[in-house]
């Protein structure tokens, strides 16, 4: 299974930021924060992001938490397999649609 490593993640976060205007955090394949904007969440588990990675679809989180904030958790699927997770943080109604830059569509 491919693996992101915690360097390729913050690189990646720190590209994406410059476009969007929003906290990224990337998550592995296990929910645990591997890059992130506010770097002290690096390292904490992301319980919407297990949830994303469990379900395989988008989860939505609508209150701040212990360790994650309100956004959005869109699955990494690459080749049939979930291996990680890209959240944006924010309110779910306005970083949603900076979900489609990192969706993709099933292959048919």
């Amino acid at each position: 299974m491919f693996q992101l490593s915690e360097k390729q993640a913050q690189e990646i976060v720190d590209k994406m930021m410059t476009d969007i205007p929003y906290n990224i955090n990337i998550m592995n394949h296990e929910g645990i924060i591997i890059g992130s904007g506010t770097r002290e969440r690096v390292g904490t588990v992301h319980q919407g992001a297990v949830k994303a990675l469990a379900t395989g679809t988008m989860v939505e989180v609508w209150q701040d938490g212990r360790f994650e904030k309100k956004g959005t958790n869109e699955p990494i699927v690459i080749a049939g397999s979930r291996v990680g997770v890209i959240g944006i943080s924010g309110n779910p109604d306005e970083v949603r649609p900076f979900c489609n830059i990192v969706r993709r569509p099933s292959p048919s």
